[in-house]
């Protein structure tokens, strides 16, 4: 009985430790995000502040004084994170709460903890890069037709093999 309690206890140390591993990401610091293997990155374009604009990838301002819409930074929320604009303070949210593939990426109001489809779920390593998956419909950010080319708007989109994975896995660079 002993041992199956000692035994019970090393697999609940090992569960915390594992699930309070280190997160990708720091709280209100800004960062840049880019696309795995570009110099792409997030942006809101034309530098637009208002609700119901999709986000596309650009190319990257210069890293040490970056273009205030290619600024982003995260806030914890249930489940995951919410990403905000520096620039409009408005966050990224799958419009409509679609569950369906390539349902657009936009900047939106903070809806309150309640808007699902405004939380995003990191995984991923510094080395290999990240996956931003939203906790609503369990899919991915992605370029659209998984092809991160200049001025690709963003979607969600399933995982797709891994020969086009680097189009939903991303880069995240801490500013200063």
């Amino acid at each position: 009985m002993r041992s199956m309690r000692l035994f019970g206890l090393i697999v609940i140390a090992a569960s915390l430790f594992f699930a309070c591993g280190r997160s990708p990401v720091e709280e209100e610091v800004p960062y840049m995000i880019f696309s795995k293997n570009s110099t792409l990155c997030l942006d809101v374009p034309g530098a637009q502040t208002g609700r119901g604009v999709q986000i596309i990838l650009w190319r990257a301002s210069d890293p040490d004084n970056p273009a205030p819409h290619h600024v982003w930074y995260f806030r914890k929320a249930p489940g995951g994170y919410k990403i905000f604009s520096r620039h409009s303070n408005l966050c990224l949210n799958v419009s409509g709460g679609s569950y369906n593939n390539n349902g657009a990426v936009i900047q939106w109001t903070d809806s309150g903890e309640e808007a699902d489809n405004e939380i995003w779920e990191i995984s991923g390593k510094d080395d290999e890069g990240y996956t931003i998956t939203s906790i609503r419909s369990e899919k991915r950010l992605s370029a659209q037709d998984l092809d991160a080319h200049h001025g690709a708007k963003l979607v969600q989109h399933e995982y797709v093999d891994a020969a086009r994975a680097d189009a939903q896995t991303w880069i995240f660079k801490k500013l200063q």
